[in-house]
């Protein structure tokens, strides 16, 4: 009953609008919508039969594709002016500056949008794109890890041999992005009564990406701001991430915003360097989200249109690393207890905003039953350097009020290297002033002033001094002092660094300390070699280090002396280490000699064995890998795959993960929240079959694990010889083999001298053979199900006439 009476209404409804369009005259027609002549669908529109040029736009319609073209105020006033109307007259497009006509020809109704009402076009310059998310495979629903590590020592000290060693567990357990983190720590320090075992961290988190925000409930991690201080709580907390969400997060960079009258290309540089090139159509665009340094950048847009015209602009972009966004915020919220103790609940968070591009301010505070501290904090970046100030208030029970304060100024032109980076701390601490933890302060520095100039000479030589004063307290006395540090590259691998430091404290002599340091890197063969010297005790330290070109399955040495020469051999320290990374488990060997002379003279010798694998779980699947630093993903083989070495993300001549006698190959390095692309190849699978789809994308959540399965599809390669009625080979021609199945595919071919042609990845099924110099003549054959391998068709007589 209640259909009919639905249907009934329906048809009133429809009664009266279609009354009420024949009382005005009016026709509804669907007609094509071109925006400056182009097709954007079609959209209802209500035709005078009296005023063929008087034409109403369905308003619902129109708006939806006008939505992302139209300037936000420019829609904003059309709904205004058209509302309670279900149409809008094209008269109100062209009083709002838009070009609409009715092209009766063409049956459309065309717009051509002026270029300043157009909506603002964001262009992202490093923000990573986001590829279709149909292609992306997505974490397992329910995977876990668990990392193990174990390290031996043999420490031989006469008259002991001592032999400590740890054990660590850490583990995640992800379950529809809920984490549950676990680990222990195990271990014997060598002497009796020495064996411990403590809890490293426990605690849940879950993430929401539509808020970029993290929730912790367990052991807690957590930002400061200011003068807050950290420690280790248990409790829960919420902590704002902006990598965790996929919508671009646009950081502007001053006015970058441009319009394009012509298809134009865009070159675009970043101090000085050319970071990238844009092909924009006509429109107004804002270039955003450089990968812009601390200090003041500069932005450069050569624009070159269709015409070969040229224009420049220029844009000074200061930038410090704790700016927010305009319009965003920054945050972090915690409440808890002293790690592992029952003691009284504490505060501490922090909210930072962003009320310009270079303007963000904020608040922070850390609060106790018996301590108390807030402060504020704000960051302004400007073409003449960076300012920052910190200020906050602390109040300690028995202790009492106090306040503590900061200012900050930076400067650094990251284009013209000749000027100067220059920077200057200014800091108050009162007496009484403490942060979360610090009950008892007693600050012995009242005001600390520090300054840091660095110059870029000639022949690539830098220079660093940075003087200090601090005003002390009783029994502290007032300090004076200053370092000097520079280098100078000799060549791409060789570079020579020194460093002085000076203090001066107020009646006491000078105390100074210096050293010299000469490093050799030869990049070719991946190798590292430093010498040190520190000239006021006259000790030299060699080391020398050489890295694996592969990152797995290479070896890693390292070596090196520290102390040497002294006057005799003692106290020096020698040292060799070598490690190991291989593509299931992780191992090392180290040996430390150390010479001392502390009243009596003594030698130890400290050999060390370590070792280190992981666990992994995702979906059905299990496996053994090297430790998982966040997420991880299992490269399944399926079906004949199995028989075969699959490799994956080749990388110098080998892979980061081969399949073994454990089969699934696991990448064990992947990073959160970040699209990963991985490559799947086998090298030594026959030619009669086919991998399928090698390249796949990865988007891991928070300490995830993500299963790939790869198979292969059996095919079949076909030869054959092609001759003439005559009994001559065709030489030299190309052709085709055509599927006979609807829509399938096709392959090209080529002929040898002797008429010989081989063709790879066919699959059961019919099909047919021509040659493109005569399509009409062909050659049909089928491949029976359940054929693998090589088919040879023999020879094949195509009746041509000629070639």
């Amino acid at each position: 009953m209640r259909f009919f009476l639905f249907f009934a209404v329906l048809i009133i409804i429809f009664s009266l609008e279609s009354s009420h369009a024949q009382e005005e005259g009016r026709e509804k027609v669907p007609l094509q919508l071109l925006i400056d002549n182009r097709s954007a669908g079609t959209v209802s529109t209500l035709i005078s039969l009296t005023e063929p040029d008087s034409i109403l736009v369905n308003k619902e319609e129109l708006f939806a594709v006008l939505d992302d073209k139209l300037d936000e105020k420019v829609m904003e006033s059309l709904q205004n002016v058209s509302a309670g109307y279900g149409w809008i007259d094209l008269s109100l497009l062209r009083e709002a500056g838009i070009e609409a006509v009715y092209k009766s020809e063409d049956l459309a109704v065309s717009l051509a949008i002026p270029l300043d009402l157009r909506q603002v076009e964001r262009v992202s310059i490093q923000r990573q794109s986001i590829p279709d998310s149909s292609k992306i495979i997505q974490p397992a629903p329910f995977s876990a890890y668990l990392n193990l590590r174990t390290q031996l020592d043999i420490l031989m000290q006469e008259p002991q041999f001592l032999f400590p060693y740890n054990l660590s567990a850490d583990s995640a357990f992800n379950l529809y992005g809920w984490v549950l983190e676990a680990g222990l720590i195990h271990g014997f320090d060598g002497f009796p009564d020495t064996f411990f075992i403590n809890p490293s961290v426990i605690r849940v988190v879950k993430d929401f990406p539509k808020i970029e925000s993290r929730l912790y409930t367990g052991d807690l991690s957590y930002g400061l701001r200011g003068f807050q201080s950290y420690q280790k709580l248990q409790g829960i907390g919420i902590t704002r991430l902006w990598d965790i969400s996929q919508k671009p997060l646009y950081s502007s960079t001053g006015e970058t915003e441009l319009v394009i009258y012509n298809p134009s290309r865009v070159e675009v540089y970043l101090n000085d360097q050319k970071i990238r090139t844009l092909h924009l159509s006509p429109g107004r665009y804002s270039v955003q989200d450089f990968m812009i340094k601390s200090g003041v950048n500069k932005v450069k847009l050569v624009i070159i249109d269709s015409f070969g015209n040229t224009e420049e602009k220029e844009y000074s972009v200061p930038f410090d690393s704790h700016l927010v966004p305009r319009g965003e915020s920054a945050f972090s919220y915690a409440l808890g207890i002293p790690q592992y103790k029952l003691d009284i609940p504490r505060f501490t968070g922090f909210h930072s905003y962003g009320f310009t591009d270079y303007l963000t301010a904020g608040i922070n505070a850390q609060i106790t039953l018996d301590q108390q501290m807030v402060g504020l904090n704000a960051v302004l970046a400007t073409p003449l350097g960076t300012l920052g100030g910190d200020i906050a208030f602390s109040q300690i029970g028995e202790v009492g009020f106090d306040f503590a304060a900061r200012l900050q100024y930076r400067y650094q032109n990251l284009t013209n290297r000749w000027i100067p980076i220059f920077s200057l701390l200014w800091t108050y601490m009162g007496e009484r002033f403490g942060a979360l933890g610090n009950i008892s302060p007693s600050n012995l520095y009242s005001h600390e002033v520090r300054g840091t100039v660095s110059f870029q000479l000639p022949l690539k030589t830098n220079f660093t001094i940075s003087p200090f004063y601090r005003k002390g307290g009783e029994p502290k006395k007032d300090i004076f002092g200053f370092s000097l540090a520079g280098g100078k590259p000799f060549s791409k691998d060789t570079s020579l660094r020194f460093s002085f430091d000076f203090d001066f404290p107020a009646g006491e002599p000078l105390q100074w300390r210096g050293r010299v340091s000469l490093s050799l890197s030869l990049s070719s063969i991946r190798t590292y070699t430093s010498v040190s010297h520190d000239i006021q005790t006259g000790r030299t330290g060699i080391s020398a280090s050489s890295r694996s070109e592969t990152q797995r399955r290479g070896l890693n040495v390292s070596a090196g002396v520290q102390g040497w020469p002294a006057e005799d051999l003692w106290d020096n320290t020698c040292y060799a280490s070598f490690d190991y990374p291989g593509y299931r488990v992780n191992a090392g060997v180290a040996d430390t000699i150390t010479v001392t002379e502390n009243g009596e003279r003594g030698v130890s010798n400290r050999l060390t064995v370590r070792a280190a694998t992981a666990l992994v779980f995702a979906e059905k699947y299990l496996g053994i890998s090297s430790p998982v630093g966040d997420s991880f993903a299992i490269i399944v083989p399926t079906g004949k795959l199995k028989e075969w070495t699959l490799g994956v993300n080749p990388i110098a001549g080998s892979y980061l993960a081969v399949s073994d006698f454990l089969r699934s190959p696991i990448l064990s390095g992947l990073q959160s929240y970040s699209y990963e692309n991985i490559a799947v190849e086998s090298p030594d699978l026959p030619v009669e079959y086919d991998i399928g789809s090698s390249f796949y994308t990865l988007y891991p959540s928070y300490r995830s694990g993500t299963v790939i399965e790869v198979g292969i599809e059996t095919t079949v390669y076909i030869q054959g010889r092609l001759i003439s009625e005559k009994g001559e080979p065709i030489d030299l021609k190309t052709g085709e083999v055509v599927s006979l199945q609807e829509g399938g595919p096709s392959s090209i071919f080529f002929t040898d001298r002797e008429g010989n042609f081989y063709l790879y990845g066919l699959n059961p099924g019919d099909y047919r053979l021509y040659l493109n110099i005569d399509p009409d003549v062909n050659y049909t054959f089928t491949i029976e199900e359940g054929t693998e391998g090589l088919i040879d068709l023999g020879e094949i007589t195509l009746p041509l006439q000629k070639w």
